[in-house]
């Protein structure tokens, strides 16, 4: 409403996303607080107890879309919605946990298969204001699924230190985070959004430490596609991986809020 200001919303070529860490090797001294986060069947159900479009409602204002796979609709050519979209439903979040080997105790605190009570760390870096609102809301709904949460904030340097595993370079790391509500922005091609699951990126960019070789074949063979139509195809397989296994959960295509001087 300022006089001789002019605003644009467009859409973003990135995303906000709930990162989970997906490490499959324990780390002495570090590592996520349960191995159920190595179980895609356990990450997948706690996507049923997100409710993306409060997110967006409530604390985006509006300005943003749901979130589903590594592509964004802003790559029209490339992106595709998952074939078995999941959608917020605590009952069902609660039913798929048991299924796959998460039981409620007596208290109704979930359980790992180990027996050990899943009490998850959520971390977020202090460079958005709306990371913070987020955490509210998903602990609050995975408390409705008998999943504490506790919250922390840190500088980006620090997150970055934290979330990333031990190399032969840094043996002193140790990936000792559960949860993380970050961003990502991507580039002119789809490829850079992409590469961030492959197995070879984990210790740098690949911050979920998810590795799954079909992934990394699949990343390959896009590459060099020879036709559009056959990279379509074979990213469309490398989405619906992403979505099903769900590293990340997207929670939303965040629109790119621009305000200028007529």
């Amino acid at each position: 409403t300022e006089p001789n200001i002019a605003v644009v919303n467009g859409v973003t070529n990135g995303w906000t996303m709930l990162n989970l860490n997906s490490y499959d090797q324990d780390i002495p001294g570090g590592g996520a607080s349960t191995k159920a986060l190595r179980d895609p069947k356990f990450r997948d159900a706690l996507g049923y107890a997100i409710d993306k479009q409060a997110l967006i409602d409530r604390v985006l204002g509006g300005y943003g879309e749901i979130g589903t796979t590594q592509v964004p609709p802003f790559q029209e050519k490339w992106h595709v919605e998952p074939d078995n979209p999941r959608t917020f439903d605590i009952e069902l979040a609660k039913q798929k946990l048991t299924d796959a080997g998460y039981p409620l105790d007596a208290s109704g605190q979930r359980l790992d298969k180990e027996g050990k009570p899943i009490s998850l760390r959520l971390y977020m870096p202090t460079d958005s204001p709306n990371y913070p609102k987020m955490a509210e809301f998903i602990s609050g709904w995975f408390e409705l699924v008998g999943i504490k949460v506790s919250t922390s904030i840190y500088d980006e340097a620090t997150l970055l230190e934290l979330e990333l595993p031990p190399t032969e370079e840094a043996p002193d790391r140790t990936a000792d985070w559960d949860m993380i509500i970050w961003s990502w922005t991507g580039y002119a091609d789809p490829n850079p959004l992409l590469q961030i699951f492959t197995t070879s990126l984990i210790g740098s960019t690949n911050d979920s430490l998810y590795s799954n070789p079909e992934y990394d074949r699949l990343y390959d063979e896009q590459a060099v596609a020879a036709t559009d139509e056959e990279r379509h195809e074979l990213m469309a397989q490398m989405q619906n991986l992403f979505y099903d296994e769900a590293p990340y959960h997207v929670l939303a295509y965040d629109d790119t809020l621009v305000a200028h001087r007529t």
